[in-house]
């Protein structure tokens, strides 16, 4: 069973994610080398490159693991990889539906850069803003949805989670 879109587990799960995915991060970037940094280049040349949002979603959680997995807190990573794969579904419309991508190539270029400076705290703090403006866009397109829905008398496209 899929569930629907639901304006309460988006919050949770980016409420999640914007509390923990800092973490792995800072944790991660000193012992970030060469082969993670390559690697996340490739990531964003994926990213870049692609209009398909199932591609384009892979090469992201390739570029972010890329980072939390020098973490060396395997449960951690665990959960972080729990929590992105059920928010891919949200990412999907961000992707697909509501555009305004622009800023996550931006954003994922300015993690990037952090990472390759050393700047844990920096990079840490750059991940949950990505993740926060994220959570915005998609929360500001599924709050209009339901208002229209709402208003309409129609039923929504977005049922809570059960």
């Amino acid at each position: 069973v899929v569930a629907g879109l639901s304006v309460a587990d988006l919050q949770e799960l980016y409420e999640l994610r914007e509390a923990i995915e800092p973490l792995p991060t800072r944790l991660a970037v000193p012992n970030v080398g060469r082969a993670e940094l390559l690697s996340m280049r490739k990531q964003l040349d994926i990213m870049d490159s692609q209009v398909d949002a199932r591609v384009w979603l892979s090469a992201n959680a390739a570029f972010h693991a890329a980072v939390y997995r020098q973490a060396n807190r395997p449960r951690m990573i665990e959960l972080v990889e729990q929590l992105r794969c059920q928010t891919d579904r949200y990412m999907y419309i961000h992707l697909e539906t509501i555009g305004q991508t622009e800023h996550l190539s931006v954003e994922h270029r300015d993690i990037l850069a952090a990472v390759e400076r050393g700047d844990a705290a920096l990079a840490a703090d750059l991940t949950r803003e990505h993740l926060a403006t994220s959570h915005d866009f998609i929360l500001t397109y599924l709050l209009k949805e339901q208002s229209e829905v709402n208003g309409s008398g129609g039923r929504s496209s977005f049922p809570s989670s059960t």
